[in-house]
């Protein structure tokens, strides 16, 4: 018997899907394939090309291109993540054995909570683990996908901004970021109030249309989502 890896309501998940950032549950809280040493191998595994990642402060409104530069082995700063102050990304894990099969899963089940045919609209399918130290912030930002973030290990809370809202996006942001800067999205502190905020303990995931600008503070722990 396959146990399901999402849990929500159809209805609720096809009326919100693609319209606004809402959580659901998971069953993947503390699954094996994500503790440190499993995480360790996966990053050897991988190419080198798939890591990407940086270690010091970061300021919410910080454009990506201004985080500080790490060389430090990326294998090397998940053994010492705790103390690290990183934020890791180790792409195209859906290339790699027990992940794959994970990935799979949750795309098959999102399609089915949906009721959309994602299988003849998807054009590129990325499984993507997030290793973050202590009380590390996620700038804030926009992606140019369909987006289901699921905590794993850890805690954090996620701020998601409304894509219609044109005091928080404007349409130049939005075209400056699909033309030619994936910076392009700007915070407004004084607009932070309109962001819908969930914390994300081990076993919450949520979904984040594309256009969604949102950012993230880790928690006390180091924190593992897919």
């Amino acid at each position: 018997m396959i146990v399901s890896l999402l849990e929500a309501d159809p209805g609720e998940f096809r009326e919100q899907y693609e319209q606004r950032g809402f959580a659901f549950r998971h069953n993947l809280a503390h699954h094996p394939l994500f503790e440190t040493e499993k995480l360790i191998e996966l990053a050897r595994t991988l190419p080198p090309s798939a890591a990407v990642y940086d270690a010091g402060d970061v300021q919410i409104g910080q454009r990506w291109d201004e985080v500080p530069l790490c060389d430090t082995p990326v294998g090397v700063l998940i053994s010492r993540i705790e103390t690290a102050g990183a934020w890791i990304v180790l792409k195209f894990a859906e290339q790699v054995p027990g992940y794959r099969e994970l990935f799979d899963q949750c795309v098959a089940e999102v399609e089915e909570l949906s009721g959309q045919p994602l299988s003849r609209m998807i054009k590129a399918k990325k499984s993507i683990v997030f290793i973050n130290s202590p009380h590390r912030v996620t700038s804030y930002h926009i992606d140019h996908q369909s987006t289901f973030l699921l905590q794993i290990r850890g805690t954090k809370r996620i701020s998601i901004f409304d894509r219609n809202d044109r005091d928080v996006l404007t349409d130049i942001e939005l075209e400056r970021f699909w033309a030619v800067d994936d910076n392009a999205a700007i915070y407004k502190p004084d607009l932070q109030n309109r962001a819908t905020e969930i914390e994300m303990l081990p076993g919450i995931g949520v979904h984040i249309p594309v256009n969604a600008p949102h950012w993230v503070q880790n928690g006390p722990e180091v924190s593992v989502s897919l």
